[in-house]
């Protein structure tokens, strides 16, 4: 069963103002930091509070960005948006250790035993574990498209988070215990040693490569693209600003700790705006599956996995004759009569496989009466799992009495009849005799003779979008259309379902294929709505084959080549025609 595709990053485009505005935004951050490049090593008295407060927004706003990934990856399965994740998971908590172990903020130096060393190395994990973060986000988009399978998502979460946090546990103690043999890299408060031993540039460069990566992969096409790039830019002011100023507490460290924060902003912030327009949407939505639960005139509930009914519509307190309370928290079966209970709860659990159920059934009336009704049971997917279902109950006893009476009054003629009833064209049985026929007559006057076979493309879908009597209307329609195009040329036929066929006597390929094509454009021309349809109208697909009968051949073959042919018209597209010698040439 295809799945709803639920809107995340990887899917909402973003719009021209969006690109604009950020575009705008890294060009006005570039201009103000060559404007400040002059003054970035002055040196600026320290602000006690300014770090400990940044360090605590910054970790929130990066914990609460990676949360907020994870949970659009619960909901997809995306491999990119779990390293996204974990990206800014780790971003948020490496700060953590770095502001406690920093020196004249809660001790002289630091606590959890720091050493000189060791808050400017959990600095270095964490400029340096972004942009690989990123990298690695890179190298995922290859499997944007692939979504991990509902019930690896769960564990592969917490797997993956758990291995961010054992990381920064693992830094922690390296970084704190062991700190003596970690390498020299500040002196003074002055950051010169970063660069000298090749670890700033080192970071410096590979915030680089992220941002042209995300700029040659991403083209700021999605809402993802365009902020992820921003935020990364950003970050990469914050690391190359932090280099020029050379030491702490200068106007450049100030600066740079103010780039992190907008940096850890930006995503968080586009967000909060797209929950807020997305919740908007979804309040609307709400509105209108209300409107068309509660009004529907057909009887409409719910129930949970446990079949108990969570809601109903005043329709089915007419229905059933129970009130509204009287039907909550109690199971759907207890509404069936007894003898059908067992067939109504395969189908529940049909339909809890994700597997939508269309059936007839007795229900129960609360006078003891009981009802014929036609029961969908339609699975409730939150997040790739099925929580529930939704059931139509339809009354249908004035249909089954009217079939009854008229079965009883037609069987005969119904064995009998050559026609079927809802399209008017040769049922099954007369089209075998008139191949027959035909066929004996090809092979005697050593003449060819051509079949069509038709079938509605995706025509379940619509049967289950519009309902059936709307798919008998689209069989109506079409049966006309293959009856006007067989009049003068053989016979016109419903082969089965919504497949239907043209017998050509005496046709060569050519004027068959003509004629299938012709068919095909009518139907498309016909318009009629059809959701799952690339075209957004119904369409069908035709399958063509000639055979000149032979003393050993049977009319079975023809049909046969047409099928194989009407199979690679589906396999390659729908909506077309192909021939049996396409096919095996």
């Amino acid at each position: 069963m295809d799945k709803p595709r639920l809107p995340n990053f990887f899917t909402i485009k973003a719009s021209s103002a969006q690109r604009k505005t950020a575009y705008g935004f890294g060009a006005f951050m570039l201009l103000l930091t060559l404007a400040a490049l002059p003054f970035l090593s002055r040196q600026l008295v320290e602000i006690k509070p300014f770090l400990p407060s940044f360090i605590a927004l910054v970790a929130f706003i990066d914990c609460v960005t990676g949360y907020l990934f994870y949970r659009q990856y619960r909901v997809s399965g995306s491999l990119p948006l779990l390293v996204l994740a974990g990206t800014f998971f780790y971003s948020g908590l490496i700060t953590i250790p770095h502001i406690l172990t920093f020196p004249h903020v809660f001790s002289e130096t630091g606590l959890l035993g720091a050493g000189k060393q060791t808050a400017v190395w959990f600095w270095v994990s964490w400029h340096g574990g972004f942009p690989i973060g990123i990298l690695f986000f890179l190298m995922a988009l290859k499997y944007k498209n692939i979504a991990i399978s509902v019930r690896n998502r769960k564990l592969t979460g917490v797997l993956t988070i758990a291995a961010v946090v054992s990381l920064v546990i693992v830094m922690t103690v390296l970084f704190t215990q062991f700190h003596d043999a970690l390498p020299k890299i500040i002196h003074d408060n002055g950051y010169n040693s970063i660069i000298t031993s090749g670890i700033g540039p080192v970071i410096w460069l590979m915030l680089l490569l992220a941002v042209i990566g995300l700029l040659k992969q991403g083209k700021m096409k999605t809402i993802l693209d365009v902020w992820l790039t921003l935020a990364v830019f950003v970050f990469f002011i914050d690391v190359t600003v932090t280099l020029i100023a050379g030491s702490r507490y200068s106007l450049g460290w100030y600066f740079a700790r103010v780039n992190s924060f907008i940096s850890a902003s930006v995503i968080l912030s586009i967000f909060l705006y797209e929950m807020n327009r997305l919740y908007a949407l979804l309040a609307e939505q709400q509105q209108r599956y209300q409107s068309l639960f509660m009004h529907n005139s057909d009887a409409v509930y719910s129930m949970n996995k446990e079949r108990q009914l969570v809601s109903v519509n005043e329709a089915c307190s007419k229905l059933l004759g129970y009130s509204k309370e009287e039907y909550l928290h109690q199971n759907g079966g207890n509404f069936i009569v007894p003898e059908y209970k067992e067939a109504s709860a395969y189908h529940f659990e049909q339909a809890l496989t994700g597997k939508p159920q269309n059936y007839e059934s007795v229900a129960l009336h609360k006078d003891g009466s009981r009802i014929n009704v036609q029961i969908t049971t339609i699975p409730i997917i939150i997040e790739g799992e099925v929580t529930g279902a939704f059931g139509i109950l339809k009354d249908i006893t004035l249909q089954k009495e009217s079939e009854r009476k008229l079965n009883e009054a037609n069987l005969v003629l119904k064995e009998m009849s050559l026609i079927d009833a809802m399209t008017g064209l040769a049922n099954r049985r007369y089209l075998d005799q008139y191949l027959e026929e035909k066929w004996q007559e090809c092979f005697k006057n050593e003449q060819p003779i051509s079949f069509i076979l038709l079938d509605l493309d995706n025509f379940k879908g619509f049967n289950d979008t519009y309902g059936h009597l709307e798919g008998d209307q689209c069989l109506m329609k079409i049966g006309k259309v293959l009856a006007h195009a067989a009049e003068f040329h053989g016979l016109a036929a419903r082969y089965g379902g919504e497949e239907m066929c043209i017998v050509l006597p005496e046709r060569t390929i050519e004027f068959a294929l003509l004629m299938a094509e012709e068919i095909r454009k009518e139907i498309e021309g016909l318009s009629i709505p059809h959701q799952y349809s690339l075209t957004g109208v119904v369409t069908a697909s035709l399958g063509v084959s000639t055979v000149f009968p032979s003393a050993d051949s049977v009319y079975n073959e023809l049909i046969d080549h047409s099928d194989q042919a009407l199979y690679e018209a589906k396999r390659t597209g729908k909506n077309k025609v192909v021939s049996y010698t396409g096919v095996n040439n």
